[in-house]
């Protein structure tokens, strides 16, 4: 049977409009209806991840007033019973002790140094410790009083935060003889690998000491075409020639403080996992030459600031020389004192 093509009518572009459209809207209904889905889900899972934890406290003032009294202070005039407590101080002043002294009195009911009246808990103090190793902290301890059965170390130096890892918080629960602790002391310190510190700063001094030795080198080499330039007044100007050399001299002077600092950065890395208290700060625990070369590069770390500082004065100090008015008086002074001379 055939079929006249030409008979067949052309598709109406209205209505090839209307249909593109009724499929735009339907894939969009589509997406949106999974988004939402997919919101929805987040939202639950979310939900499920928080820790239970009661809503906000609010109320009057006179609401507040009414309610039964907070309990007596932990530490009578000092540290409250429902409340945290931070303790800051420059390194080696005896952070450390204050607060083993605090579990030891939190725990045997003694005085807190001496002085302030605690109310005992009946329980397990921890201690997170950040800082040292744990056989240190355990020495100081003991050396301290702490009953040895109740005080609950956890040791985190270089390790990952058990509070944010929901397997570390049931073991931290499962290990304290009641299930958890009655009253929890937190050490703070720096969180990070032992000898993390010494490294980077062994590095970074091994890796920038040879730019700064060229471009103080560059310095020096600008200088000396200076001093070339500019030898008939460094030769007839009084004071020029002193400075010139003074310059000179503080200039080498920088360009070997900062070699050997990059000499000393490389001997630094080359003494792995060195635990440390800073780039250039040893502790107790740091080995005999890494604690040397950290000693030496915390008075280079201000020697060649110190050194290039002076180079820029005088710098300024020759730039304030090539005026008019002081390169006349100059070379008159010069004069005057050569002729001196001369008469005697």
């Amino acid at each position: 049977m055939a079929v006249d093509l030409h008979a067949i009518p052309a598709p109406d572009p209205a209505d090839e409009a209307v249909e593109a459209a009724l499929v735009f809207n339907r894939a969009v209904a589509d997406e949106t209806r999974v988004l939402r889905i997919r919101k929805a889900a987040q939202d639950r899972f979310r939900a499920e991840q928080e820790p239970a934890q009661p809503p906000f406290d609010a109320g009057t003032l006179a609401e507040l007033l009414a309610r039964p009294a907070d309990p007596p202070m932990r530490a009578e005039g000092l540290i409250p019973s429902d409340a945290g407590t931070l303790v800051v101080a420059q390194r080696k002043t005896g952070k450390t002790t204050l607060e083993l002294n605090y579990a030891r009195s939190l725990l045997t009911g003694e005085d807190f140094l001496g002085r302030f009246p605690v109310r005992p808990v009946t329980g397990t103090v921890a201690l997170l410790n950040y800082e040292v190793s744990g056989n240190m902290i355990a020495r100081w301890a003991d050396d301290v009083g702490v009953p040895r059965e109740r005080l609950y170390v956890v040791n985190l130096r270089g390790r990952r935060n058990p509070l944010t890892h929901p397997g570390d918080r049931q073991r931290l629960a499962r290990g304290f003889p009641d299930g958890r602790p009655r009253r929890q002391r937190r050490r703070e310190g720096h969180h990070r690998p032992d000898g993390a510190c010494a490294q980077v700063a062994a590095s970074g001094w091994a890796r920038w000491s040879p730019v700064a030795a060229v471009s103080i080198g560059a310095h020096l080499v600008g200088g000396l075409g200076l001093v070339v330039a500019n030898r008939d007044r460094v030769g007839k100007q009084s004071g020029v020639g002193a400075n010139t050399a003074v310059k000179t001299t503080l200039t080498v002077a920088a360009m070997a403080s900062t070699a050997y600092s990059g000499f000393l950065g490389a001997q630094l890395a080359k003494e792995p996992n060195q635990p440390s208290d800073g780039g250039a700060v040893p502790d107790s625990r740091t080995g005999a030459k890494a604690t040397r070369i950290q000693q030496q590069l915390r008075v280079l770390q201000w020697v060649t600031p110190v050194l290039t500082g002076a180079i820029i004065v005088l710098g300024a100090q020759q730039g304030e020389q090539q005026r008019a008015d002081r390169l006349i008086a100059g070379r008159a002074r010069k004069a005057v004192l050569g002729l001196r001379d001369k008469v005697a």
